[in-house]
């Protein structure tokens, strides 16, 4: 795949923003650790150092490695979203801030939230509420 990387066959430094550079080689070295990398039609690889730079198309396909794995084969490269996908790094964050807002809520407040969401609950039909193990005030278990 010579000139992915946009230096059509040089040896040249693409840097990732960190003051560190690598070079096509290295960058070609650091996705081939994939095992998929081979047969991969994917044109945004999460192990690449320049994924960050990197705009893909409406209908490409994407990354199919499961997350976990990307982020163990990342262990140790220079990779911008440490084998993530931006749209999980993104989600992350989001989580991170919905954590931290949550964990800033005073006890109280989280109960009459606990609370609120637990009625909620009890009003959805059984199916929806997912693996709950308890039945709904009012309803007779099947047998």
């Amino acid at each position: 795949m010579p000139g992915m990387l946009g230096n059509q066959g040089q040896e040249g430094n693409v840097g990732v923003g960190t003051g560190k550079e690598v070079t096509e080689r290295e960058a070609l070295a650091q996705m081939d650790r994939c095992p998929s990398f081979a047969q991969c039609g994917c044109p945004l690889c999460p192990l690449d150092p320049l994924y960050h730079r990197r705009v893909g198309l409406p209908g490409e396909p994407s990354c199919t490695l499961r997350r976990a794995a990307r982020e163990a084969l990342a262990i140790g490269l220079r990779t911008p979203f440490a084998g993530r996908t931006a749209a999980e790094t993104a989600k992350d964050a989001r989580r991170a801030v919905s954590l931290a807002r949550w964990t800033a809520l005073p006890e109280e407040q989280q109960d009459v939230v606990r609370a609120r969401l637990r009625a909620g609950r009890a009003l959805l039909p059984r199916a929806a509420r997912g693996n709950s193990t308890s039945e709904a005030p009012g309803t007779n278990p099947p047998g």
